[in-house]
């Protein structure tokens, strides 16, 4: 999903500012929206082998990437959004 249309749906529609903590909130829960999926790649590939050396497969690895990816732009800045803790 495209990250401003999440964040589009993701603040009430009557919403002119928000509180930091809510704006945290929304960025983390966009952080970890993929995270029952990883659950459940990580369960099936537990769940097929016998041995605890099988590799990940490539979509567990690329979303995993990708939550580390969003994390450490989420530390920086999280790119450009309109400041929305405090109307102007």
């Amino acid at each position: 999903m495209d990250r401003h249309l999440y964040f589009v749906h993701a603040l009430p529609e009557d919403a002119t500012s928000i509180s930091l903590p809510d704006l945290h909130q929304i960025l983390t829960d966009y952080i970890n929206r993929n995270e029952s999926e990883l659950v459940e790649l990580a369960a099936e590939r537990a769940a097929r082998t016998w041995r605890k050396t099988e590799g990940k497969g490539k979509r567990e690895t690329e979303l995993e990437r990708l939550k580390e990816d969003e994390e450490s732009q989420y530390k920086v800045g999280f790119g450009t959004f309109p400041f929305l803790a405090n109307p102007v």
